[in-house]
């Protein structure tokens, strides 16, 4: 069996950075937005890849997650 190589990281950070307010859903409730603020950034190995991850304070609980950084997307500001 070949393996995979592990070079590339799968997730890219789209702009995002540390101190950044983002939102995501969950795969069983995509209804509901949760928000939160990255803390930092990693890699893990998962199945032969490389995944980022954003540590991200949840503000509804301020308990931390870590997110893969494809679901995040950025809250943006509204101009009036």
């Amino acid at each position: 069996m070949k393996m995979m190589r592990t070079n590339s990281t799968f997730g890219k950070r789209k702009e995002l950075k540390v101190g950044d307010l983002v939102w995501w859903t969950e795969l069983n409730d995509i209804s509901r937005k949760n928000i939160g603020i990255i803390k930092s950034f990693k890699e893990e190995i998962r199945g032969g890849r490389k995944l980022l991850y954003a540590c991200v304070l949840r503000t509804k609980d301020n308990k931390t997650e870590d997110i893969f950084i494809a679901v995040l997307h950025k809250v943006e500001e509204k101009s009036n």
